[in-house]
């Protein structure tokens, strides 16, 4: 290997999901709480085929207005719908003016965290992960309904939906019992040649999974995925590492899986949360000199950025 540790993402990178099938899952739950617990009725509750077309990673959903933009590397917007009528180019510049830009995802071209946090984040959100971008379409057909209702007050979809977002998460929720419960509908298999890359790759370098998600969730899944034992291709195993602070935040500490707080001693064993920093200074030592490190992962925001 050309590196002494190679670090994998564990979502949609060791282990890949049935994505049309998630899809209309996600749809299904976040739709029926919002029909149920805000009070959406009317709202589209199940996904049509023409549906999936609309999800793509990176859209930016304008609160205020109830638009869906898709903007270019350098600002401009390309497309845009309100909810999900599609909006012409004059349609846009007269919104946006003529050099069909919106400020605020300008703020995003210069600073990609710009918009977590702060006012920009009242304004926008776009979804960088296959685990959360049905939002998008869940979002826009809300504005249809709105707009169905002549009700043009926006500004409680977003809210609604974010919360619609953090239930389906949680680990009772009935949309993780439904998954774990159905994996094979819904996660891959792992084939045969990975699995056999990653023990290569663990003869030549340390092997690392560094995950954001929680250890009773990933052990699950990759029972299934990557079958019984797989913590053996791996030398360390970090879960629930709040991504990307890991990479930039060196204050965060590592924990033993009883959640107890602990110094790492040996880069090899099992941890949660923690931060790179600490980790790279373990390998450092245990090798004698500076490591070269590769972290592979599905976004790169949302990883490492």
């Amino acid at each position: 290997s050309d590196y002494d540790a190679v670090a994998l993402d564990f979502d949609n990178t060791l282990v890949q999901y049935n994505l049309t099938s998630l899809f209309h899952f996600h749809y299904s739950y976040l739709s029926k709480y919002l029909i149920e617990k805000k009070r959406y009725h009317g709202l589209q509750s199940v996904m049509n085929k023409e549906d999936i077309d609309f999800i793509r990673r990176g859209l930016f959903m304008d609160f205020k207005r109830g638009n869906v933009l898709d903007i270019s590397a350098e600002g401009i917007i390309i497309t845009a719908s309100h909810g999900t009528k599609k909006l012409s180019k004059q349609e846009i510049i007269e919104l946006y003016g003529p050099e069909m830009r919106w400020s605020i995802t300008d703020l995003f071209i210069k600073d990609k965290l710009a918009l977590w946090e702060g006012p920009a984040s009242n304004e926008t959100r776009t979804f960088l992960d296959y685990t959360d971008i049905t939002g998008t379409l869940v979002f826009a057909k809300a504005i249809d309904l709105l707009d169905e209702n002549k009700e043009g007050d926006y500004s409680m979809v977003w809210p609604h939906l974010l919360q619609a977002i953090i239930d389906m998460y949680r680990m009772e929720s009935d949309f993780t019992n439904t998954i774990l419960s159905n994996m094979p509908l819904y996660i891959h298999k792992c084939d045969s040649e990975v699995m056999e890359f990653l023990k290569k790759l663990k003869q030549n370098c340390k092997l690392l999974l560094i995950t954001g998600s929680p250890h009773i969730l990933v052990n699950k899944i990759a029972d299934h995925a990557l079958g019984t034992g797989w913590e053996n291709f791996f030398h360390t195993i970090i879960y629930s590492a709040k991504k990307p602070a890991f990479f930039t935040d060196n204050n965060i500490p590592f924990l033993d899986t009883n959640d107890h707080k602990m110094e790492m001693r040996s880069s090899q064993g099992i941890y949660q949360r923690g931060n790179w920093s600490e980790l790279y200074k373990t390998m450092e030592h245990e090798l004698g000199r500076p490591a070269k490190c590769v972290y592979v992962g599905d976004s790169v925001i949302q990883d490492v950025y």
